[in-house]
C-alpha cells in the first residue's frame, strides 16, 4: 500500500474549503470581475490580468492577478484558490516586516511563483520604491507570515552583492527549498567571477553557497563558469547545475555538477563515452536540466556536434548515466527512427523522461516529430487527435509535464480543414489522449479565446513545483475569451473526482487551543499529523480513520504551542 501524504499550511486550511471536482468538468477558480476575498477591489478586468497558473499537489492553484482596487488603482497580488474560494499570498502596498529597510518596505509586482507540496509559496517581488528592488521570498506557515530568501544588493555568504531581478532563475523542490541562479557585483575577480548558485532552505533566509565562476572543479584540474540556467535541485537539497571549462589541461569542455555547499561532485562531462563508442561533445543545447526528487537527472547531448540534441542521458549517479534515447534508434511500434531532440527534458520521480523529438521513416521518404515518454511515442504530427475533426501539430514546440504517475499534459495545435486552433491534451497510460479544452469551445458562459498553461519548453525546465499539471491528474491554466474575460480554470482527469484533500473548518477554542474538524471521501481512510515546522522531518501521529458518508466529519483538538502545522493525508 502506498501513503500519499499532501500538506497545507494551517492558514490556508482556515480559508479555502472543500470543493468537488468531476471527471472532466473544468473548474473555475477566478474570473475578471470578482471580488478580491477581503472585499478591497475585483480581479481586473484588462489584458492579461492574470498569469498562467502554478497547481500544488494538494489541488491549489497559485497565480499572479491586476486587481482594480476601490479606488481605480491597479494593484498587484499573488492568489492561492480552488473553485469558489481564493486567498491572497501578498498583494501591492502590503508591507511585512520582512521588508523594513528594503525600498520603502512595501510589495510591488509578484512574479515567478511557485508552490511546494508542503504548501510553501515561494515567488519574486518588486518592492515599491524607485531602486525597483527585488526580492526572491516564500510564504510559510501563515499567508503573512514571509520570509526573505535574498534581496538585490545584499552581500553574498562568499563575496560581492547579489543581483535579483524579476528574471531570476530559481526552482522549488517539494520540500519548498530554493536554489537560483544570480549576477554578483563587487566581487574580486570583476567579470571572471560575477555569477553564482545559492540555496535556500524553506522558511529559512540564510543562504548558502553552492558555486561561483571561477571557482575549481572537483577533480581540482580547470576553473568553471555556470552557464546560466535555473539549477535544479532534489529533495535532499542537492543542486545540480551545467558548467563550461576552463583550462587547457582540463580533459573535458562542459560538464553537469553537483553541489551541496560543501562539496562538488562531477555527475558527467563532454568526453563520456556512449554504447558503442561515441563521445560526448557537449551539453550546450541548454543551460538546465531536469532533476527529480531522488536526484536523477535528465540531460539532452550531443555526439557529433549537431545544433540539435542527438542523445538524451538519465545520470543516476556520479559518472553512472544510461541513453534514454539516440538519433537513429528504431522507435518502439513504429516505422520511424529518432532524429534530434529538442533541448528541454521534463523528469518524474519514477525516472521518467518527457520529451519532445523529430523523426523520419527509417525507409526514407518522409519526416515527422512528436512527444515521447521514454521511447513510447504519446502524439504525433499528423495523427488524428481524439474527436478525430482534425490532426496533431507542433507538438514539438510544448509546452508539456508529466506526474509521477505518468499522466502527460502538453499544448499543440489543432489543424482541421478550415482553421488551426491551439488546444491542451491530457495522456494517461490505458486511457489514452483525452482533450481538455481548444480555442472556440465554450467555457465559463463565453467562447474561448486563447490559453495558457506552464509547463516544460523552449522558456525553460520547469519542476513539478511550478507547472499545471499535478499527481492527481489536475490541470489549471489561464484563459481569455472571446469577450475579452479572463480567468483561472482547473480540469479534472476522470481519476480525480475530488480535487485536494478535504479541508479542515478551524476555529480558536482558547488562546492555546484551536479545533479542527475534518471531512473526507466515505471509505477513504485518513491520517491526521501534526509538527511544529515543515522543516521538522518527524510529524506527530494524531488519529487514523475512515469517513462512513459524506455528512460524517472528524475533529481534533491542538495544542498551539506544540502545533503550527497539520496535514491530513489520505491512504490509497
Amino acid at each position: 500500500m502506498k501513503t500519499m501524504r499532501k500538506t497545507m499550511v494551517l492558514a490556508f486550511f482556515c480559508m479555502i474549503s472543500a470543493w468537488r471536482l468531476h471527471a472532466g468538468e473544468i473548474g473555475i477558480v477566478a474570473r475578471a470581475g470578482e471580488p478580491m476575498p477581503d472585499g478591497q477591489g475585483v480581479f481586473g478586468r484588462g489584458y492579461s490580468d492574470f498569469t498562467a497558473p502554478v497547481l500544488s499537489e494538494d489541488g491549489l492553484v497559485l497565480f499572479h492577478v491586476d486587481v482594480d482596487d476601490t479606488e481605480g488603482f491597479s494593484i498587484y497580488a499573488l492568489m492561492v484558490g480552488v473553485p469558489g474560494s481564493t486567498v491572497a499570498v501578498g498583494r501591492r502596498l502590503q508591507s511585512p516586516a520582512v521588508l523594513t529597510g528594503i525600498g520603502d518596505g512595501h510589495f510591488d509586482r509578484f512574479y515567478q511563483g511557485a508552490i511546494a507540496e508542503s504548501g510553501v509559496a515561494g515567488f519574486v517581488v518588486k518592492t515599491e520604491s524607485n531602486g525597483h528592488t527585488y526580492a526572491l521570498m516564500n510564504a510559510g506557515s501563515e499567508t503573512t507570515d514571509y520570509v526573505l530568501h535574498a534581496v538585490n544588493g545584499q552581500s553574498s555568504p562568499d563575496e560581492g552583492a547579489l543581483v535579483i531581478g524579476s528574471g531570476l532563475k530559481y526552482n522549488m523542490n517539494a520540500c519548498g527549498d530554493i536554489a537560483f541562479y544570480t549576477g554578483l557585483t563587487q566581487t574580486n575577480g570583476g567579470g571572471n567571477d560575477d555569477a553564482a548558485i545559492f540555496r535556500a532552505e524553506s522558511g529559512s533566509s540564510v543562504l548558502t553557497a553552492i558555486a561561483q565562476n571561477g571557482d575549481a572543479m572537483p577533480s581540482g584540474v580547470g576553473t568553471y563558469d555556470i552557464l546560466d540556467g535555473a539549477p535544479g535541485m532534489d529533495d535532499a537539497g542537492q543542486v545540480f547545475f551545467l558548467v563550461s571549462v576552463d583550462g587547457n589541461a582540463s580533459p573535458f569542455d562542459e560538464a553537469l555538477l553537483r553541489g551541496n555547499g560543501n562539496s562538488l561532485a562531477l555527475m558527467i562531462a563532454s568526453g563520456a563515452v556512449l554504447p558503442g563508442g561515441d563521445v560526448i561533445t557537449d551539453f550546450s543545447t541548454t543551460s538546465e536540466v531536469a532533476v527529480n526528487r531522488a536526484g536523477q537527472v535528465a540531460v539532452p547531448a550531443n555526439y557529433v556536434g549537431n545544433n540539435s540534441a542527438d542523445v538524451i542521458l538519465n545520470v543516476t549517479a556520479p559518472e553512472t548515466f544510461s541513453v534514454v534515447a539516440r538519433e537513429g534508434q528504431l522507435i518502439s511500434g513504429t516505422a520511424y527512427l529518432f532524429s534530434t531532440f529538442s533541448s528541454y527534458l521534463d523528469l518524474n520521480d519514477n525516472g521518467q523522461t518527457l520529451f519532445a523529438a523529430s523523426m523520419v521513416l527509417a525507409a526514407g521518404g518522409g519526416a515527422s516529430a512528436g512527444i515521447f515518454q521514454d521511447g513510447q511515442l504519446i502524439a504525433q504530427n499528423g495523427s488524428l487527435i481524439p474527436a478525430g475533426d482534425g490532426v496533431f501539430h507542433g507538438l514539438e514546440y510544448g509546452p508539456f509535464a508529466q506526474n509521477n504517475a505518468g499522466d502527460i499534459a502538453f499544448e499543440c495545435n489543432i489543424l482541421t480543414e478550415g482553421d488551426n486552433l491551439h488546444a491542451l491534451f491530457f495522456y494517461q497510460a490505458g486511457s489514452g489522449v483525452t482533450e481538455v479544452i481548444r480555442e472556440g469551445a465554450a467555457l465559463a458562459g463565453g467562447t474561448l479565446e486563447s490559453f495558457e498553461f506552464l509547463g516544460t519548453s523552449s522558456a525553460g525546465v520547469l519542476p513539478s513545483e511550478r507547472n499545471g499539471l499535478n499527481d492527481k491528474g489536475q490541470v489549471a491554466f489561464k484563459y481569455r475569451l472571446v469577450s475579452g474575460e479572463e480567468g483561472i480554470a482547473i480540469w479534472g482527469t476522470e481519476a480525480s473526482l475530488v480535487a485536494g484533500l478535504p479541508r479542515p473548518q478551524i476555529r480558536q477554542e482558547a488562546p492555546d487551543q484551536v479545533v479542527a474538524t475534518f471531512s473526507g471521501l466515505p471509505g477513504v481512510p485518513y491520517r491526521i499529523e501534526t509538527s511544529l515546522s515543515l522543516t521538522d522531518p518527524d510529524w506527530i501521529p494524531v488519529s487514523a480513520f475512515s469517513f462512513v458518508d459524506e455528512d460524517w466529519e472528524k475533529s481534533e483538538t491542538f495544542s498551539t504551542d506544540q502545533t503550527r502545522f497539520i496535514r491530513m493525508s489520505a491512504v490509497r
